[in-house]
């Protein structure tokens, strides 16, 4: 038999539980006990009598019809994850390492022919790469272009409030709101290849802009020689969002990529949050702590900070 391989990698041909491989009840219950051993499952939970696999049509749906992978491949149009743009994601990176953990633990305790069936059918990632690499070089891979989630900007500007244009000029305060447009654009902008990813990239992105939003809310204004920072209490973002201080290092680092920059002062007890080389000059901290108070301004909370998470400006439109 040739073999079938399923979206995630698992070679259907030598699973025990696919439909070419059960031919009565004795077969199911083998697989039962088997499971139940090397897969530290109940066992057999399905009405099904057999998997038919990834590739049976959308009216008999396969034993894992639930599977979040295989859902993913239809959605992205792709017939094997080894074919998808976003190859290894964080979904299949997880489902690898759990049954190569599987396989290994079998390894101790199975003979040879159990673990030809509950553990090797299982092991994609060989299998995978292989086809992936071939994709790659038949240039058979799918990309899908970035999603921008962010509003356009104003095309007419008009500052309607005076928060802190004693500090700055007009001129110089329309070119930094231009500057953190850019920089919410770029943290705004979805760049993974498959619906999955998205939704993870959706939660992260939520994350970020939420500590953003809050260190501008709360920060505080300090001017030094060579620079001008927020700074606020490491106690006031764990308040705000709630993660400890291990979780906030790790979203900052992430934070970074976008032009801003994070420094711990020597107690660890606050964050000072400045912009990379590239914005030097421009008054974005300003900017920032002014867009969020006209913001806070003109609307309630939640509508302020809904309007800040998709960069959106257009209260500043004349």
């Amino acid at each position: 038999m040739v073999n079938i391989i399923s979206v995630c990698g698992f070679n259907c041909s030598k699973c025990p539980a696919f439909k070419d491989n059960i031919s009565g009840e004795q077969d199911r219950k083998k697989v039962d006990e088997g499971w139940k051993k090397y897969h530290r499952t109940k066992g057999w939970v399905y009405d099904d009598p057999y998997c038919l696999g990834c590739f049976a049509n959308k009216i008999i749906e396969p034993l894992w019809r639930k599977c979040y992978i295989r859902g993913c491949a239809i959605q992205n149009e792709v017939k094997n994850c080894g074919y998808c743009a976003d190859y290894l994601c964080n979904r299949l990176s997880y489902l690898i390492n759990h049954m190569e953990k599987l396989a290994k633990s079998a390894r101790e305790i199975a003979n040879k022919e159990d673990y030809s069936k509950f553990a090797e059918p299982y092991l994609g990632k060989e299998r995978l790469d292989k086809i992936h690499k071939d994709a790659i070089s038949q240039n058979s891979i799918k990309e899908t272009p970035p999603v921008v989630e962010a509003a356009d900007f104003p095309a007419d500007l008009n500052f309607l409030s005076e928060i802190y244009l004693e500090k700055i000029n007009r001129e110089s305060h329309e070119r930094g709101l231009k500057a953190l447009y850019g920089i919410l654009k770029n943290l705004l902008t979805l760049k993974s290849n498959t619906p999955g990813e998205r939704d993870y990239e959706r939660k992260r992105i939520k994350e970020l802009t939420k500590i953003l939003y809050f260190i501008g809310k709360d920060g505080k204004i300090i001017e030094e020689k060579d620079n001008t920072y927020i700074e606020i209490s490491l106690d006031s973002i764990k308040n705000s969002i709630k993660k400890g201080k291990f979780a906030i290092r790790s979203r900052l680092d992430k934070l970074e990529s976008h032009g801003i920059v994070f420094e711990f002062t020597e107690d660890d007890s606050k964050i000072k949050m400045s912009f990379s080389e590239e914005h030097k000059g421009l008054p974005i901290s300003y900017v920032l702590k002014a867009y969020i108070q006209f913001l806070l301004e003109n609307n309630g909370e939640r509508k302020a900070y809904t309007l800040f998470s998709n960069a959106d400006m257009s209260q500043y439109m004349k």
